[in-house]
């Protein structure tokens, strides 16, 4: 058997993988004019494919920084340079790209996109959003625009597809953007003149009803409890994504390892539940299993409780599965 430090690296260089595939996937021109269309006013009334042709050039994926101290934006178009904030090292935008507005194709829109695992990850992700705006909004200085010429500057967007989001927010989308407000009445509104930033949070929950297409499609793209095969015919039939292409072939690469790291999950914890005889960790493999739908698995994790001569109400108890099923997998034994 291999030693517990061997399945550590392993797993942790199958993470990085995974994280890997997630951002080359999401910075898919397609997948991208989907959450343009689903969060952004600008693109709101228009098709998909029409949206594709003011995405310009190829998003940057972890090449631009989000520190501060860079003051110019040549990163915009593509550069590598790199900053670092203090315990954090080196910090990136994941994904990074301009846009040309529709009603003003001489301006443009600068885009941020991030994928979070958690909704609290010991920080308020709208406020990090925030940060991130200001940076690609300072960051304009020298490039888009020189003082005294503010008027040049870009619009930016913060976007942050949440990942896991708790039962109580299930699937939810919000932006958090300037306004004006009179407190005296008599200046009159210009909204070009202050609409600069926006931070959108995009809240995903697979178990939950989708609001709108953008999140059902986000749910379907990340979501492990659906096969490659099932997840490539619904993606090419519903929402126009061809799997003959470098998309199709990094979605099914993130599949592949998303099964390995789930089936090593389910590994760990069968192996802690049945060797330390640690009933809450059994719980957690076989939780894992149920959850993924593999029954495949979970009849081997009940083969391996029985080896055990766990009692019948035990593994009832542990497993969730009814008398009729445990006496079926009993006679697949004899």
């Amino acid at each position: 058997m291999r030693s517990e430090l061997s399945k550590r690296l392993d797993m942790s260089r199958k993470m990085e993988q995974y994280d890997e595939h997630c951002k080359n996937i999401l910075a898919d021109k397609r997948l991208l004019a989907w959450i343009m269309n689903g969060t952004m006013k600008e693109f709101h009334s228009m098709q998909i494919d029409d949206i594709l042709q003011y995405i310009e050039g190829k998003p940057a994926v972890s090449s631009i920084p989000a520190d501060p101290g860079m003051t110019n934006l040549p990163v915009i178009r593509g550069s590598r340079t790199e900053e670092r904030i203090p315990n954090e090292g080196v910090v990136f935008f994941d994904i990074c790209f301009q846009a040309a507005l529709p009603a003003h194709p001489e301006s443009g829109l600068i885009i941020d996109l991030e994928a979070q695992r958690e909704m609290r990850p010991g920080y308020s992700i709208v406020t990090r959003g925030i940060f991130y705006g200001a940076r690609l909004l300072s960051a304009q200085m020298g490039t888009e625009f020189t003082a005294p010429d503010y008027d040049k500057i870009k619009k930016v967007f913060s976007v942050w597809i949440c990942f896991h989001s708790p039962e109580y927010i299930g699937n939810a989308v919000c932006r958090y953007h300037l306004q004006k407000e009179d407190l005296v009445p008599g200046l009159p509104d210009f909204p070009e003149e202050y609409d600069k930033l926006e931070v959108i949070l995009i809240c995903l929950h697979p178990r939950k009803e989708n609001p709108l297409k953008l999140t059902e499609l986000l749910n379907l793209i990340f979501n492990s409890r659906r096969s490659f095969e099932e997840k490539a015919e619904i993606l090419g039939k519903e929402f126009g994504f061809p799997m003959e292409t470098d998309f199709g072939r990094e979605f099914q690469s993130m599949c592949n390892v998303s099964e390995y790291i789930l089936e090593q999950a389910l590994e760990e914890g069968m192996e802690r539940g049945i060797q330390q005889g640690m009933e809450r960790g059994l719980q957690r493999g076989i939780e894992r299993g149920v959850q993924q739908g593999r029954w495949s698995q979970m009849q081997e994790i009940i083969r391996k409780m029985l080896e055990e001569h766990f009692p019948d109400e035990q593994i009832l108890k542990i497993c969730g599965i009814t008398a009729g099923q445990l006496e079926e997998i009993k006679r697949e034994r004899l």
